[in-house]
């Protein structure tokens, strides 16, 4: 009989050897990482990056993942970086590192031109030998002229069935997209928190969105108003920064409730300042759900959040939405009729002018919001698969590995 095995010794001296050979694991593996990436990069050749990683933006959010998930795949992106919008935002110390080091990479001659833009700001890079695309658009076709200079890139990269559908409804080449979710990076929302801390006080819906028509605020408040009394619910928008010539967004949602005619309105609140990542994350902690009635969606990243951190999710069935949030087993999806662009629409976003989009039923939209408040085990379900959903769909490795297949 071997003593050393019987008092335990070998298993103490395997254990005391444990971390070691975790370390010579994760040494091998990140040796073959980087082997990997190398192999990757000199099958691709140069790549620039020219895209929106600058601003508050969820457009420059998404930038800086496209940027990383490059670098993740070893390619090694130089970066031509442009802002959208004139306002800074909190960069971390890794997302400062990564723009500083892609933009002192010299941009090579041939290679891949990477474009992360909106559709209307689309130029190929002549230096280039390939031109990739990657955008979105939020309506079911494109404006007129679209496609012809779309038709210019080598590829395009979209997010979505829906968009992949509206983009070849407008005459873009089939054969030239891929449709690839956008990486993100799930690290700052770390999943369901203890929220009963909350009971005391009224249900709070959450809402996060730019504010214009598009995101649907008029349906959202309507619906609001009609639904619930003052103590039984209460709804936080978080939306963009205004101008200073711009009338007060509070006194405008209070006055859209009180419109309902209620003796006792809910209670509404805005919040239009610039808040930093654990600001925001704060913001989902306090909500027991969140609500977005879009007429139109490129994809939805505050939805995708609110998943995340286990958030039951109330949105538009349709869309890229329709992508986020397939089926009900992931949350509550609205029915959606197909509608033109209003006016008051086109003219806050004239590129919108002439197309469809799909708009909710007010009523539909109440009466989910009551079932919602008033069902909170199963909507507590629906957020727990929600975010196991979410964190496969958007897998940073996986989309990662994805970009370096399409680029080689």
């Amino acid at each position: 009989m071997n003593v050393a095995a019987a008092d335990g010794s070998a298993d103490r001296a395997e254990a005391r050897d444990l971390p070691r050979l975790l370390a010579d694991l994760r040494t091998r593996r990140e040796a073959r990482g980087k082997l990997d990436r190398q192999a990757t990069a000199k099958h691709c050749g140069p790549l620039h990056f020219r895209g929106i990683v600058l601003g508050p933006s969820g457009f420059a959010a998404e930038g800086r993942e496209w940027l990383q998930a490059l670098e993740d795949a070893g390619l090694a992106p130089s970066l031509e970086g442009a802002r959208l919008g004139d306002r800074d935002c909190e960069l971390n110390p890794k997302q400062r590192k990564l723009i500083a080091n892609c933009a002192a990479r010299s941009k090579q001659a041939g290679g891949t031109t990477v474009h992360q833009m909106l559709v209307s700001h689309f130029v190929p890079d002549p230096e280039a030998e390939r031109n990739v695309l990657i955008t979105i658009f939020e309506t079911e076709s494109l404006p007129a002229g679209c496609a012809e200079q779309l038709n210019k890139a080598d590829s395009i990269f979209l997010r979505t069935e829906w968009n992949r559908r509206a983009f070849i409804s407008a005459g873009v080449q089939p054969e030239k997209i891929v449709v690839i979710p956008p990486p993100f990076d799930s690290s700052p929302f770390p999943g369901r928190v203890q929220r009963d801390e909350h009971a005391s006080r009224p249900f709070r819906w959450l809402s996060i969105f730019d504010w214009t028509l598009r995101k649907g605020h008029d349906l959202l408040l309507d619906a609001f108003a009609r639904t619930f009394e003052a103590g039984e619910a209460e709804l936080w928008i978080k939306t963009n920064p205004q101008e200073e010539t711009t009338p007060s967004l509070q006194a405008h949602c209070e006055q859209r409730i009180r419109a309902a005619g209620k003796s006792d309105p809910p209670a509404v609140r805005v919040i239009d300042s610039l808040l930093t990542q654990s600001e925001l994350r704060q913001l989902y902690v306090d909500a027991n759900a969140f609500v977005l009635p879009s007429r139109g969606e490129g994809w939805g990243r505050p939805v995708q959040e609110a998943m995340l951190m286990e958030l039951p999710v109330l949105v538009t069935g349709a869309t890229a939405l329709d992508t986020l949030v397939p089926d009900e087993g992931l949350g509550y999806r609205l029915r959606a009729q197909r509608v033109p662009v209003s006016s008051a629409a086109a003219a806050e976003t004239p590129c919108f002018a002439n197309q469809h989009w799909f708009e909710v039923d007010p009523e539909e939209l109440g009466s989910r919001m009551r079932e919602l408040t008033a069902n909170p085990v199963t909507a507590a379900c629906k957020a727990r698969r929600a975010r196991n959903y979410v964190l496969d769909l958007c897998d940073r490795r996986r989309i990662a590995g994805e970009l370096a297949t399409q680029l080689s």
